[in-house]
Parts: C-alpha cells; structure tokens; sequence
C-alpha cells in the first residue's frame, strides 16, 4: 500500500501523486549519473525550501544537478530535498449533505474538487512542500481528503442552500 522509490523506479502508493525520495533509494542514480523521471511526472530539487531545479519526464544526466544535490544523496545533507511529482490532476471526491431547507428536505450530493501541482509553478510547490507535507515522505488523494474535508463539505453545502433559495435548482432535480 505504501509507495517506494526502489533501483530508480517510483512504485507509487494508492493515490500517491508526491515522493521525497530517500537517499538510499537513489544510489542506483549515483552509480549510472542517471535520474529517471517517470511519464507524467516531474522532478523538483529543493535547495533551503525553494524549488532550484525542475527536471522533465526522461532520463536526466545534468553533472550540474548531481554537483548541487551531491550532499543530499551521499551525506544526507538536510538542505537539500528531491521530490517526484505527479502532473496529473488529483480528483478528491466528497460527499456532502445540505442542512433541511423550509420543506425539511435536505440535499446530498458528491463534490469532486481536482488538485494539482503544477510543474512550472516553483513558488506553490514550495509553500505544499512546506506548509502540507513537511516532514512527511509522501502525500495522496486519502490525505488530501482528510485535510479538505471539513473545508470542503461546509462550503459545497453552503452554495447549494444558497442556489436552492435563489430557485436556481429544486430538490427535486
């Protein structure tokens, strides 16, 4: 269930769309001077909390990014972090219950709220990294519902019984 970054392969966790990989999953980067970025994903180098580096799906082979993020892979230096990334949209599906109108009837629906981090947007990814994952090795859909959830349902249910009192839907459709 878990995810692993095992000889240079991203085996994803159900619903995992970030990775910090470890170290010691990475010798096998070292060895051939290769970092393999998975379709659909990127690679961030983060340097004191900001993103240094993005890396394309592919084969990378940059000396440049080996000198800078040397002291991570062989020394364990906390300054710097290198994350794999999903490009894809995370869709988080939650249902939600309107409070009973005048009638007493009561709405429920589903509510899919789509997540993504998007690989050119250096500053975002920093602040997820930051102020969502922190310390933590992965991040998935299960988490981000876990974290929205509250957020999510109170607003979702707040529309609805303010669309529902303008007459912009009924009920009953």
């Amino acid at each position: 269930p878990d995810g692993a970054v095992t000889f240079g392969l991203w085996e994803r966790g159900q619903g995992e769309f970030i990775r910090r990989v470890d170290p010691e999953d990475c010798r096998t980067f070292l060895g051939a001077r290769v970092v393999r970025i998975p379709p659909g994903t990127f690679g961030a180098v983060m340097v004191d909390g900001l993103v240094e580096r993005i890396l394309p799906p592919g084969e990378q082979t940059s000396i440049t990014l080996f000198e800078r993020i040397a002291a991570f892979f062989t020394r364990r230096d906390d300054r710097t972090a290198f994350y794999l990334v999903d490009q894809r949209p995370i869709p988080v599906p939650f249902a939600v219950q309107t409070r009973p109108g005048a009638d007493g009837r009561v709405v429920h629906t589903q509510v899919v709220v789509s997540f993504g981090l998007q690989r050119g947007d250096k500053q975002g990814l920093a602040s997820f990294v930051a102020n969502v994952l922190g310390g933590r090795a992965s991040f998935a859909a299960r988490d981000l519902y876990d974290l929205l959830r509250p957020e999510v349902t109170t607003s979702a249910g707040q529309v609805l019984e303010r669309l529902a009192s303008k007459g912009a839907f009924t009920y009953e459709a």
